[in-house]
């Protein structure tokens, strides 16, 4: 799914350096013709700073980084109910932060129906679940996505000081999202597990079957 607001890491430094010409240009100018007052200097300051900061911490697109997809033929089920349950699920593990929001997305191009989506969502990986009807059964599945890195987080001494340099994980932080990845397939094929028993249908196929997070 395509997000607004994101920008590609090239897209970011092209316009650092526009921004930097822009500043350096009108700084020039500004002393060609006498120069800026006190307050002006402190303004141009700010705001350069404000623009510079702003651009940097832009992500680039989130990318599918796995999936999971399974077919349910001749069982229907709510994709309403489906949503309930998972959240419900999963909040029953209180897993330090962790947000649930419903979000939709074109099916395909802007005049077509929206599908809606539950985003469980933890630091950099975001996770859309998906329940429909397709044909004479339902399906479910899970896209699992990771936040794009910003301009900051690739300037190596800076995103080490900010925290976010990825390339440098502890293991506890490795740790923590390997496990909150594989909770969420856990919690999944335990919720169309749990659906299947109540709607009286037996052995719904390959539930535990993944790829690999």
């Amino acid at each position: 799914m395509q997000k607004k607001g994101t920008i590609e890491p090239s897209q970011a430094k092209g316009l650092f350096l526009l921004i930097i010409v822009f500043f350096a240009a009108a700084f020039i100018y500004a002393e060609v013709n006498g120069g800026m007052s006190s307050k002006g200097y402190l303004l141009f300051t700010v705001v350069g700073i404000g623009t510079v900061l702003a651009i940097g911490s832009i992500p680039a697109p989130p990318k599918p980084i796995s999936n999971w997809q399974k077919y349910f033929d001749g069982y229907q089920f709510s994709a309403e109910a489906f949503y309930k349950q998972v959240e419900e699920e999963f909040k029953k593990q209180e897993i330090p932060g962790v947000t649930f929001k419903r979000e939709t997305s074109f099916q395909s191009s802007v005049v077509s129906e929206c599908r809606e989506y539950l985003r469980i969502k933890r630091n950099e990986f975001t996770f859309y679940v998906c329940a429909a009807i397709f044909g004479t059964g339902s399906y479910a599945s899970w896209w699992l996505e990771e936040k794009g890195e910003t301009t900051f987080s690739q300037i190596p001494i800076l995103s080490k000081l900010m925290g976010i340099d990825r390339s440098h994980k502890s293991y506890y932080q490795l740790d923590t999202e390997g496990m909150y990845r594989a909770l969420v397939q856990t919690v999944v094929t335990t919720v169309l597990e749990e659906m299947g028993t109540l709607k009286g249908t037996r052995n719904m196929p390959e539930l535990t079957e993944t790829i690999q997070a």
